[in-house]
């Protein structure tokens, strides 16, 4: 599927298994839609959610969720590039159970 507008093009691609979950997108701004630039996204597909997203640069975030499909954690390369290999967390969250 290609969307066209202000000039873009962008192109989606969708799961292997059920076509349904987006896993591709590229966008370029050259005519006839060929090339560009993209992103990559993984997903769990029992709960429909995200887990990893790989940018156009390569930087790679992930999302962990805990067995009720809450987020746990996000993950995301250092800003500017300090630790090119590494990735911190930069959201975490417990959930507990009270009286």
């Amino acid at each position: 599927m290609s969307l066209i507008t202000d000039g873009h093009c962008t192109k989606y691609g969708y799961d292997d298994a059920f076509g349904h979950l987006p896993t591709v997108q590229i966008t370029t701004t050259i005519a006839p839609c060929t090339g560009g630039v993209g992103t990559m996204q993984k997903f769990d597909r029992g709960f429909e959610l995200m887990t990893m997203r790989v940018a156009e640069s390569g930087a790679t975030s992930t999302i962990e969720y805990d067995n009720f499909a809450r987020f746990h954690a996000a993950y995301e390369p250092p800003p500017n590039g300090i630790l090119p290999d590494t990735i911190v967390a930069m959201a975490k969250a417990d959930y507990v159970d009270g009286p």
